[in-house]
């Protein structure tokens, strides 16, 4: 399937349009009237480009990873220690928005994670599928 091509920046509607305009979605009103009212943001164009290609497939597959990350760079999951060559072991997530990023999500069950500095990844190796 297509990815979606553009989002609104109000209520988050994902819609393939291919141009900015101005949203098309309507909300009911809270008054229990049939009335709506209409969305008063901006459809903006999705940017992809912030998304590793190294990731991608593992991310589709819900594959379990495990990074090896460059000398120097600063890791912010682990309050500001340097990586220095360490591994990770973790879930590849995407997230929302005009401009999604990969995450590092530990857990399956996990709501959430830190965003995945390409810059920093020295390797990147499937673990497998591992399933409950």
């Amino acid at each position: 399937m297509e990815p979606y091509k553009t989002v609104c920046d109000k209520c988050g509607r994902k819609t393939w349009y291919e141009t900015e305009q101005q949203c098309h979605c309507n909300f009911p009103d809270n008054d229990g009237t049939p009335d709506t009212t209409r969305c008063t943001g901006t459809l903006k164009i999705i940017d992809y480009s912030a998304l590793d290609s190294r990731f991608t497939r593992f991310y589709d597959a819900d594959e379990r990873v495990e990074v090896v990350w460059k000398d120097g760079y600063e890791d912010y999951t682990g309050y500001g220690c340097r990586t220095d060559g360490k591994k990770a072991r973790f879930y590849v997530g995407k997230s929302t928005g005009w401009k999604p990023v990969y995450l590092q999500i530990l857990q399956k069950n996990s709501t959430g994670g830190a965003a995945i500095l390409s810059s920093a990844v020295e390797s990147v190796r499937g673990l497998g599928i591992y399933r409950r």
